[in-house]
């Protein structure tokens, strides 16, 4: 596992068990310290059979500094080098939706999905039938998301847990339906992204028993926060 203490609290609540031998995965996260070390080693697992579970796509993140590698990118280079791809168990896989709606017990009708890209936030909520907010204060802008044979419901120049924050329905162009259009009953504020906000968590499931998964890397730089 390549990631920070969110995803490995995240395997252990599911009953998944950390294993340094002979893993039957190779899960890769959101980390601000990936390791050439640890990259390497899921390279020589992947290669020697362990399959390969990425978190989501997103190739960058915003950062004070400006933009820096996410697991998009590691996932890409660690494909490169095994011929593997990887499968990508969140956003914008409709998988992440129906399990975050199922958590939370909402429906598609009354949530909406908040994100800050285009290519994953707004087309995951789109897929599931969700409207949709774009926070602009992310990685798209409002010139790059006219770009996108879509649109949001609805976009924010201000963070979605500000309580100023700033919306704006979005025109309805021939032929460009605002994602999660479909529905004409206006949507709680309940969205995916609920737990970000500090939002109590769901008791976790008691799983079945699970397959081992290699602890690759477990660094939390001073001061970061577990991945989302």
């Amino acid at each position: 596992m390549i990631g920070e203490a969110g995803l490995t609290t995240a395997l252990h609540e599911r009953g998944y068990v950390l294993s340094e031998r002979d893993p039957d995965y190779v899960v890769l996260g959101e980390t601000r310290a990936y390791s050439t070390e640890a990259i390497t080693r899921a390279i020589r697992l992947i290669d020697a059979g362990a399959r390969f579970i990425a978190t989501n796509p997103d190739p960058t993140g915003p950062s004070p500094a400006g933009l820096q590698p996410a697991t998009g990118a590691v996932a890409a280079l660690i494909s490169k080098a095994t011929g593997v791809k990887p499968y990508f168990v969140g956003k914008p896989n409709p998988l992440m939706m129906r399990e975050a709606l199922r958590a939370i017990d909402a429906h598609s009708e009354t949530t909406v999905m908040i994100g800050d890209r285009m290519d994953t936030d707004i087309v995951a909520g789109m897929e599931a039938g969700l409207q949709t907010i774009l926070v602009l204060t992310g990685i798209t802008t409002a010139e790059e998301a006219e770009r996108f044979p879509f649109l949001p419901s609805r976009s924010s120049t201000r963070s979605p847990t500000s309580s100023t924050a700033s919306v704006t329905s979005r025109g309805q162009p021939a032929g460009r339906q605002p994602a999660g259009a479909s529905s004409g009953r206006p949507p709680q504020i309940t969205s995916a992204h609920r737990h970000r906000t500090g939002s109590p968590r769901p008791e976790p499931r008691t799983p079945p028993k699970r397959p081992r998964y290699h602890l690759l890397h477990h660094h939390e730089p001073s001061g970061s926060s577990p991945p989302q």
